[in-house]
Protein backbone atom coordinates (compact mmCIF):
# COMPACT_ATOMS: atom_id res chain seq x y z
CA UNK A 1 0.00 0.00 0.00
CA UNK A 2 2.79 2.45 0.84
CA UNK A 3 4.39 1.72 -2.53
CA UNK A 4 1.13 2.55 -4.38
CA UNK A 5 0.75 5.79 -2.45
CA UNK A 6 4.34 6.77 -3.22
CA UNK A 7 3.93 5.97 -6.91
CA UNK A 8 0.70 7.96 -7.09
CA UNK A 9 2.11 10.84 -5.11
CA UNK A 10 5.38 11.16 -7.06
CA UNK A 11 4.13 10.41 -10.57
CA UNK A 12 3.53 14.13 -11.37
CA UNK A 13 7.14 14.79 -10.37
CA UNK A 14 8.38 12.02 -12.67
CA UNK A 15 6.31 13.43 -15.55
CA UNK A 16 7.70 16.91 -14.91
CA UNK A 17 11.28 15.60 -14.87
CA UNK A 18 10.62 13.73 -18.11
CA UNK A 19 9.24 16.86 -19.75
CA UNK A 20 12.19 18.91 -18.53
CA UNK A 21 14.58 16.41 -20.08
CA UNK A 22 12.63 16.48 -23.33
CA UNK A 23 12.58 20.26 -23.51
CA UNK A 24 16.14 20.73 -22.29
CA UNK A 25 17.39 20.00 -25.81
CA UNK A 26 17.86 23.21 -27.78
CA UNK A 27 15.01 23.66 -30.27
CA UNK A 28 17.39 23.73 -33.22
CA UNK A 29 18.59 20.21 -32.36
CA UNK A 30 15.02 18.93 -32.34
CA UNK A 31 14.24 20.68 -35.62
CA UNK A 32 17.32 19.19 -37.20
CA UNK A 33 16.24 15.69 -36.14
CA UNK A 34 12.72 16.30 -37.46
CA UNK A 35 14.15 17.63 -40.74
CA UNK A 36 16.18 14.44 -41.15
CA UNK A 37 13.07 12.36 -40.46
CA UNK A 38 11.08 14.25 -43.10
CA UNK A 39 13.91 13.75 -45.60
CA UNK A 40 14.06 10.01 -44.84
CA UNK A 41 10.33 9.76 -45.57
CA UNK A 42 10.87 11.56 -48.88
CA UNK A 43 13.76 9.18 -49.72
CA UNK A 44 11.59 6.14 -48.98
CA UNK A 45 8.69 7.51 -51.03
CA UNK A 46 11.02 8.32 -53.92
CA UNK A 47 12.60 4.85 -53.89
CA UNK A 48 9.23 3.10 -53.89
CA UNK A 49 8.57 4.55 -57.35
CA UNK A 50 11.34 2.62 -59.06
CA UNK A 51 13.62 -0.23 -57.89
CA UNK A 52 16.49 1.27 -59.90
CA UNK A 53 16.42 4.30 -57.62
CA UNK A 54 16.93 1.95 -54.67
CA UNK A 55 20.13 0.69 -56.30
CA UNK A 56 21.41 4.25 -56.64
CA UNK A 57 20.68 4.90 -52.96
CA UNK A 58 22.34 1.65 -51.85
CA UNK A 59 25.42 2.36 -53.99
CA UNK A 60 25.82 5.97 -52.92
CA UNK A 61 29.53 5.58 -52.16
CA UNK A 62 30.25 3.85 -55.47
CA UNK A 63 28.58 6.46 -57.67
CA UNK A 64 28.23 9.70 -55.75
CA UNK A 65 27.29 11.74 -58.83
CA UNK A 66 24.32 9.48 -59.63
CA UNK A 67 23.21 9.78 -56.01
CA UNK A 68 23.43 13.57 -56.05
CA UNK A 69 21.55 13.72 -59.33
CA UNK A 70 18.71 11.55 -57.99
CA UNK A 71 18.51 12.69 -54.37
CA UNK A 72 20.32 16.00 -53.96
CA UNK A 73 19.75 18.31 -56.91
CA UNK A 74 16.26 19.62 -57.65
CA UNK A 75 14.69 18.33 -54.46
CA UNK A 76 11.34 20.02 -55.08
CA UNK A 77 10.79 18.38 -58.47
CA UNK A 78 12.76 15.20 -57.82
CA UNK A 79 12.93 13.85 -54.30
CA UNK A 80 9.78 15.62 -53.10
CA UNK A 81 7.76 15.22 -56.33
CA UNK A 82 4.11 14.80 -55.33
CA UNK A 83 4.88 15.65 -51.71
CA UNK A 84 4.26 19.40 -51.80
CA UNK A 85 3.22 19.79 -48.16
CA UNK A 86 6.11 17.66 -46.95
CA UNK A 87 8.49 19.74 -49.06
CA UNK A 88 7.18 22.93 -47.43
CA UNK A 89 7.74 21.46 -43.96
CA UNK A 90 11.23 20.34 -44.97
CA UNK A 91 12.03 23.86 -46.25
CA UNK A 92 10.83 25.43 -42.99
CA UNK A 93 12.84 22.99 -40.90
CA UNK A 94 15.89 23.50 -43.11
CA UNK A 95 15.75 27.25 -42.74
CA UNK A 96 15.07 27.32 -39.01
CA UNK A 97 16.80 24.19 -37.79
CA UNK A 98 20.06 23.68 -39.58
CA UNK A 99 21.38 27.13 -40.45
CA UNK A 100 22.72 29.82 -38.18
CA UNK A 101 20.10 32.56 -38.11
CA UNK A 102 18.11 34.72 -35.76
CA UNK A 103 14.97 32.55 -35.80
Amino acid sequence: MIRNVAQTRFSPIRRRVGLNQTYSQPAYNLRSILRDAVEFVAHAHHMLKDPEIQKIWLNKNDNEEAFKKEFWYGKETGLFAGLDELYEVWCQLSEIGSHANLN
